[in-house]
């Protein structure tokens, strides 16, 4: 059984949910998305920062998840929220020297929304379902009994590609 979100996140994934219309992301290769045009696929947004210990460990457990899942109409962004052009230069720096392909899964956060999920404790992780609705929130990299969260990420994604009737095999 899931904990209730706090209120404060509560309120955070109502805006999201409602507001993926508006808000956008850009790529590190400058192109601007909205959430509203990946609609029609299930969409992970994991909001991390480079700084961010427990984001880096489980970022390559993400980038396996995305690949392995991509196939079946689901997308992975890593929502990050530098601003500045000096944050976004450092960032690119630190992208490229990443292994097994960053890059291509990395946006910029644009717009008061993003900043204001990025706010909160990081990583924090939204899957949204094929209709852009909000459908699990994960804050942190571990679950309180200790397993990692990309398990529960996983998890969540499969009840909504189950709801749909296809169930990648594992």
């Amino acid at each position: 059984m899931r904990a209730a979100l706090p209120a404060a996140a509560a309120l955070l994934v109502l805006a999201l949910s409602s507001c993926a219309s508006t808000a956008r992301v850009v790529a590190l290769s400058g192109e601007e998305t909205a959430l509203e045009a990946m609609r029609g696929d299930v969409v992970v947004v994991n909001v991390w920062a480079s700084w961010c210990k427990p984001c880096m460990e489980e970022m390559p457990l993400l980038l396996d998840m995305a690949e392995q899942l991509a196939p079946h109409g689901v997308r992975f962004l890593a929502v990050n929220p530098a601003g500045t052009d000096e944050e976004v230069e450092h960032l690119r720096a630190f992208v490229e020297k990443q292994p097994g392909g960053l890059a291509r899964y990395v946006y910029l956060a644009r717009g008061s929304l993003f900043q204001r999920l990025a706010s909160r404790r990081l990583p924090t992780t939204y899957v949204l379902d094929r209709s852009g609705r909000v459908v699990d929130t994960l804050v942190g990299a571990e679950r309180r009994d200790g397993a990692p969260s990309v398990d529960r990420i996983r998890l969540s994604v499969m009840r909504v590609l189950a709801a749909e009737g296809g169930v990648p095999g594992e």
